[in-house]
């Protein structure tokens, strides 16, 4: 019979990684990167997150790192926290020369399209460090069925924004995506959730100092197999001659 009691420990730890990569994703880690949920209509509605970046292997090179490691960074923090709160929208990760970030919106109002580059306030500090144009608001094409006709009144427009993230740590990315969306913070930890992320912080802190115990252990046997082996073969060498 499986020892119950045996069973929970192993299980207790995956359980508690689970439940802090879910906390960390709710609440985008330590600096609340990503975690904030998009504006509900009528406002226009973003559909489309798009990131163009350079291989991954280009933020670990002395060349490239610079420029590229900022963008890979926001991936890996940023955008589980914004799918987490905004599970309808479409992201993409495509391959590129330069690091670009592209955000689409949606809207049947096509003055409100057209009012986004128009209500930024701040934006002159913004464009001192970001490079970002707007493109012209487009009809979104519409499929009709057969032997139907598309109503002229729910056609929808799209506009895109992109910025050249080149060079951006992953936060000040973080703080243009609020600056262009005008998005709202998700709700902070409970006093529980707090609790539990700093037991498990706790819990991996034990763990780390006991691995380095352990490796010490370890590294002091081979240490000593080691001497015992030299000894031997410095008493087999004087037995010989």
């Amino acid at each position: 019979m499986v020892n119950i009691v045996k069973r929970m420990r192993t299980l207790r730890p995956k359980v508690g990684d689970s439940l802090a990569m879910l906390f960390y994703i709710r609440h985008g880690g330590e600096s609340g990167v990503g975690a904030a949920t998009f504006l509900p209509h009528p406002a226009p509605q973003i559909t489309q997150f798009d990131l163009f970046v350079p291989e991954q292997k280009k933020a670990h090179e002395p060349e490239t790192r610079k420029q590229i490691s900022g963008a890979w960074s926001f991936i890996r923090n940023a955008l589980p926290s914004i799918k987490y709160h905004n599970p309808s929208l479409a992201i993409r990760v495509q391959t590129a020369d330069a690091p670009t970030l592209g955000i689409t919106f949606e809207s049947q109002d096509r003055k409100a399209l057209q009012s986004l580059d128009q209500r930024d306030e701040g934006a002159q500090s913004m464009s001192g460090r970001f490079k970002y144009s707007w493109s012209k608001v487009q009809p979104k094409t519409q499929t009709a069925q057969a032997g139907a006709s598309v109503d002229s009144s729910e056609q929808s427009y799209t506009r895109q924004v992109q910025a050249d993230v080149s060079d951006q740590p992953h936060k000040a990315i973080w703080e243009y995506v609020k600056f262009v969306t005008k998005c709202e913070a998700a709700p902070e930890a409970t006093p529980e959730e707090q609790t539990m992320m700093k037991e498990w912080k706790d819990t991996l802190s034990f763990g780390g100092q006991d691995r380095k115990r352990v490796k010490a252990g370890i590294d002091e046997i081979r240490r000593e197999k080691e001497e015992l082996r030299k000894a031997r073969e410095a008493a087999e060498r004087m037995t010989t001659e």
